[in-house]
């Protein structure tokens, strides 16, 4: 096959070993039964982290935003009463 060039391939395997520590922790049988349970198909470290993690503070505005709007227009109607309120307020000079 004059003027025909045969492409060689070259393959490369790499093997990537990633080392595992293992730690040993002492829990009761009991404790042991309840996290196996809650646990399901992830790993006990999955499970325990789950457990432990605080859920997150839901935002002012997530709050607000749960509410229905008869809720919402009740908070609008006090802001802007507070807002106004405001405006007659006169600061006054204090000696100490």
């Amino acid at each position: 096959m004059a003027g025909c060039l045969r492409k060689k391939e070259k393959i490369i395997y790499m093997y990537i070993y990633k080392l595992i520590m293992a730690r040993l922790i002492a829990v009761s049988d009991e404790a042991y039964d309840k996290l196996k349970r809650l646990k399901n198909d992830a790993s006990f470290s999955k499970a325990i982290l789950r457990l432990i993690e605080k859920p997150a503070k839901p935002s002012l505005l997530d709050v607000i935003n749960s509410w229905d709007n008869k809720e919402r227009e009740v908070l609008a109607n006090d802001i802007e009463s507070v807002y106004k309120k405001r405006k007659k307020w006169k600061m006054k000079r204090v000696d100490i």
